[in-house]
């Protein structure tokens, strides 16, 4: 009896000492399985980079790769702080050739305010007012019947609304002396959602 017992307990107990199963070693065979992921231009809608997801006819890994179309650059329009744990950045993708475009169009309301509007290097400290103007010809008429002068425009940026704004600012003198300082605001974001409308009605 007790030789019946012990040759069970030897059939069904498992051994100290596996040899572990060895994967075959093998050359991946990568096949396109989808697209995981296609960013275009915001402006213009040119297709920037696609991130395509493979996988191997022999074993079934998969992997993704990273593949681009144009070149491309980012603009960091805004950026959302979330204490102690950082923060989330919102960046525009645009193509090279949108880019440029975008760069031109920012020297251009620079150099718009510069000569329309009488400009004097000062900084002004204590109480401001934030305003945040969307449409450069509002802001224009708006500065001409309002400010006495501005400071110089440069880049930079604002927080309001939870969020740190990236764009043009500067300050402004307005002609009432009773009035406290403007600090303006104009979002790139606007900027390129101007472009952006250029670009659809061609």
């Amino acid at each position: 009896m007790s030789c019946i017992i012990n040759w069970l307990i030897r059939k069904h107990s498992k051994p100290d000492y596996e040899e572990p199963t060895r994967e075959i070693k093998h050359e991946h065979d990568w096949r396109f399985k989808r697209i995981a992921e296609k960013k275009t231009c915001y402006v213009c809608g040119r297709t920037i980079y696609k991130i395509i997801e493979e996988e191997c006819s022999i074993c079934g890994r998969t992997r993704q790769r990273h593949i681009t179309i144009n070149e491309y650059e980012t603009v960091r329009v805004w950026y959302r702080s979330l204490g102690g744990y950082g923060g989330y950045p919102f960046e525009i993708y645009l193509c090279k050739q949108c880019h440029r475009k975008f760069n031109e169009e920012v020297n251009t309301i620079m150099t718009k305010l510069r000569t329309e509007i009488k400009t004097f290097d000062m900084v002004f400290l204590g109480k401001v007012r934030d305003v945040v103007f969307h449409n450069v010809d509002s802001l224009m008429k708006w500065l001409k019947e309002h400010a006495e002068y501005i400071t110089q425009p440069h880049e930079g940026w604002n927080y309001y609304d939870d969020r740190t704004y990236y764009g043009i600012t500067f300050y402004a003198k307005p002609k009432n002396p009773l009035e406290d300082p403007y600090y303006i605001l104009i979002p790139y974001e606007s900027i390129i959602d101007k472009l952006r409308e250029q670009a659809r009605r061609r």
